[in-house]
């Protein structure tokens, strides 16, 4: 994970072009983190998540915004079979939060004519887009500029064009 800064003045340095040829993956971009009291856990589900339950009380989660790309940056990491998200430090994305299951959910990029997908993989605490709950082992399709959640933690999805364009424009 990346500060934005950084990837702020790469941008201004290299240019459109520039950019994408060396950042051309898509990223996750952390806005929110949600908060509230916790639920009682089921004595039965001991090693469950306890999820949050109140989701409107919203606090920033980064005092330094970051980004999270998305890319294939070891061999372990295979694109056809799509990119898990996930607390494992195995994960090609891995988020650091207790809510966030070891796999929690897999991305796959589009190839036109397909999109890109986003599947829940049996989380504790679900994967939600745009704020409907994904079902379990269901792909359902991503676009730039939605809004993710894993468990407590709220992202932003951009394809690499966007996330270029919010970063030279100051729009993130």
């Amino acid at each position: 994970m990346r500060k934005l800064d950084e990837y702020r003045a790469k941008a201004k340095k290299l240019g459109r072009e520039g950019f994408l040829a060396q950042h051309g993956e898509p990223v996750f971009v952390p806005t929110n983190i949600i908060t509230g009291s916790l639920r009682n856990a089921n004595p039965r589900d001991r090693n469950a998540t306890i999820m949050h339950h109140d989701r409107s009380s919203m606090v920033n989660p980064l005092s330094s915004k970051r980004a999270m790309k998305i890319g294939t940056d070891t061999i372990r990491h295979n694109l056809r079979n799509g990119l898990i998200i996930g607390r494992e430090s195995r994960c090609a994305v891995t988020i650091a939060d207790y809510t966030i299951s070891k796999q929690h959910a897999r991305w796959k990029p589009g190839r036109f004519p397909r999109p890109a997908t986003l599947e829940d993989m049996g989380s504790s605490n679900g994967t939600w887009i745009n704020g409907t709950r994904l079902e379990k082992n269901k792909p359902t399709t991503i676009n730039s500029g939605d809004t993710i959640r894993f468990g407590r933690m709220v992202l932003e999805y951009l394809s690499a064009k966007e996330f270029y364009e919010r970063l030279v424009t100051g729009k993130i």
